[in-house]
């Protein structure tokens, strides 16, 4: 029995191990993404200054990418994912980050996400403290102007370099190669 526990525990040391190496990668992701919004931002490009502005240009690039070839392909592949890339109305992942400023653990465990849909309508999902305990709250953006009113300027300016950059298309190509493992 003895061997066994000792198996165990050598099996919990990898798991930890490979969870720490995760948080790592993950804060080190963090740290590269807010220096290119950085970057992004101070660019001598001109860039939409207003929550408006920024709505309607997520909205543009949400119909353009709605009606691709590449949407249309990862709505169909998930289906065989279990809807691992997707929400429950076949809108696709399109962001997510944590939600509130806390800095401890509970609160960066719970996200708030964008889910973009055929017709380029944005689904936001966010936690929320009803009747019961937490939850998940969700909202239909079909409109810039209702984007604008319901993210800060500051998750505005996140979410549109993060399309701008390219960084959503990486982030969908990870979110596939980690669907696509075994489980």
């Amino acid at each position: 029995m003895t061997e066994k526990l000792r198996g165990l525990n050598r099996a919990i040391k990898t798991a930890e191990k490979k969870i720490a190496g995760g948080k790592r990668k993950e804060e080190k992701e963090t740290k590269t993404f807010e220096k290119a919004v950085r970057k992004f931002w101070q660019g001598k490009e001109k860039r939409p200054s207003n929550k408006l502005e920024l709505a309607k240009e997520i909205f543009r690039w949400g119909k353009k990418f709605s009606r691709s070839e590449e949407y249309r392909r990862l709505i169909n592949l998930d289906r065989h994912l279990s809807e691992a890339l997707t929400f429950w109305d076949d809108s696709l992942w399109i962001y997510g980050e944590p939600w509130g400023g806390g800095e401890d653990e509970e609160s960066s465990k719970r996200r708030f996400n964008l889910y973009l849909d055929k017709d380029g309508k944005i689904t936001y999902c966010f936690p929320s403290h009803g009747i019961g305990g937490s939850g998940t709250g969700v909202s239909g953006l079909e409109t810039p102007r209702e984007l604008a009113d319901e993210l800060s300027m500051e998750h505005l300016k996140r979410l549109f370099a993060f399309i701008a950059t390219g960084r959503v298309y990486e982030e969908l190509r990870k979110n596939l190669k980690e669907a696509l493992k075994p489980r």
